[in-house]
């Protein structure tokens, strides 16, 4: 690529139809976009790459088990089986993805941020392994924070960010060291794709044999992931993380309308009438759907966050915690999840509105950085 070509196209790309799902036809070429509301993940390198947070959040499960259990033996194999998982898959983005991305002013930060985590797994895993098990939970804090900063931010980002030539860099990049590793490695990312979806290619059996045996397990959008092991359950793909325990996000869905009323009216929000609810839903549901968002603990919804985009900021509504939920940061969840929804989409900042009634979260808001200003708010009904 010659030295003045501009190696990150962010201002080609519509944002809107990129993160409503749809191809964005820039220059001639198809643009197919990626972020787990969206429901693609079509760029093949960033498909595997999701894919293997679920086999380290897997793993992690695993781990967290024989911990409970208090059998160090199982404790040690964990721990080695989740080090296969997650070191070798961030080696993996830092030789290809981390590399090419962390030349860009505008991915720097994030870059350096996250290649922080790879080193603190590192040092949680050796402790852990040295029976310092109280680590665990420093180890699936950091990891959860982690994989939403990727999935969330800087994986919608790229998308949106990176060109054609620099893709081809970094599978090349990528291709050569799961190559050189034995791992899956097609002729590119798509091949190596297509075969952990087990329709192509091959993959090293963990004695470095190939192995045709390897099991398959369907999802419900009709894809099949490859193991070499037997596959644990997995809960549905538009989940943003599922971690051992706790409560999950998801995009919220108009059925939830129900349970988002009765939470609403137990956090104490002003919830007018059932028939509203539905309509507020379906109408940020239209827009940008990755921003709409519930908390689920077991079949129950104990936390949402209606976010909105106008183009030029983001903003916060309904923002709620079942009051039994409180304090286990549900709500920090939800509000980072849409700020890095925010920030992946162009935005570089977040508004929300407090009613005179409900000051005393003020505070809450302060200690995550948000600031008060003086303004008039005015309305009109129509």
């Amino acid at each position: 690529m010659p030295a003045d070509q501009p190696r990150f196209t962010r201002d080609q790309y519509p944002l809107r139809h990129v993160h409503l799902g749809q191809s964005a036809t820039v220059g001639g070429g198809r643009f197919v976009a990626v972020c787990e509301y969206c429901g693609c993940r079509e760029i093949p390198l960033i498909g595997r790459l999701s894919e293997e947070h679920y086999q380290a959040v897997d793993a992690l499960g695993v781990l967290r088990r024989a911990i409970e259990s208090s059998d160090a033996v199982a404790v040690g194999s964990a721990v080695v089986a989740l080090r296969e998982e997650l070191i070798t898959h961030n080696e993996s983005e830092e030789a290809g993805l981390f590399l090419e991305l962390g030349r860009d002013e505008y991915f720097a930060p994030t870059i350096a941020e996250l290649l922080e985590q790879h080193v603190q797994f590192r040092v949680l895993l050796d402790r852990i392994a040295g029976g310092d098990w109280a680590a665990y939970d420093e180890l699936e804090d950091t990891l959860r924070h982690h994989i939403d900063r990727e999935e969330n931010g800087l994986f919608p980002a790229t998308a949106v960010a990176v060109d054609g030539d620099v893709w081809t860099e970094i599978d090349r990049l990528t291709h050569a060291f799961n190559h050189e590793r034995g791992r899956e490695h097609g002729h590119t990312e798509a091949e190596a794709l297509q075969a952990r979806r087990g329709d192509a290619g091959h993959r090293k059996s963990p004695a470095g044999d190939e192995d045709s045996t390897v099991t398959k397990q369907a999802d419900e959008r009709g894809h099949t992931a490859t193991h070499t092991r037997a596959p644990a359950p997995r809960g549905r793909r538009d989940l943003v993380v599922k971690l051992a325990e706790g409560f999950v996000l998801r995009p919220a869905k108009l059925d939830d309308a129900a349970s988002l009323f009765a939470l609403w009216a137990q956090a104490g929000l002003h919830v007018g009438r059932p028939e509203s609810v539905v309509e507020d839903l379906a109408g940020v549901l239209a827009l940008h759907p990755q921003l709409v968002l519930v908390a689920v603990a077991g079949d129950s919804i104990v936390g949402s966050v209606l976010g909105t985009w106008d183009g030029r900021r983001g903003w916060i509504n309904r923002l709620a915690t079942r009051p039994d939920w409180q304090g286990r940061g549900v709500a920090s969840a939800l509000l980072t999840a849409v700020e890095d929804g925010v920030r992946a989409l162009g935005g570089g900042k977040v508004n929300l509105l407090i009613e005179a009634d409900n000051y005393d979260v003020v505070s809450y808001y302060e200690g995550r950085g948000y600031a008060t200003d003086d303004l008039i708010f005015m309305e009109k009904y129509l």
